[in-house]
């Protein structure tokens, strides 16, 4: 759930698949754009 909320609080989401990894409790963006 916690990674639905996270990607909510994007002002846009991309097409292609976004990977986050989860770093000192903080969610991360990986890969993409």
């Amino acid at each position: 759930k916690a990674a639905v909320e996270y990607f909510k609080t994007l002002d846009d989401l991309p097409e292609e698949p976004v990977f986050v990894e989860w770093r000192n409790g903080r969610a991360v963006r990986i890969g993409g754009p």
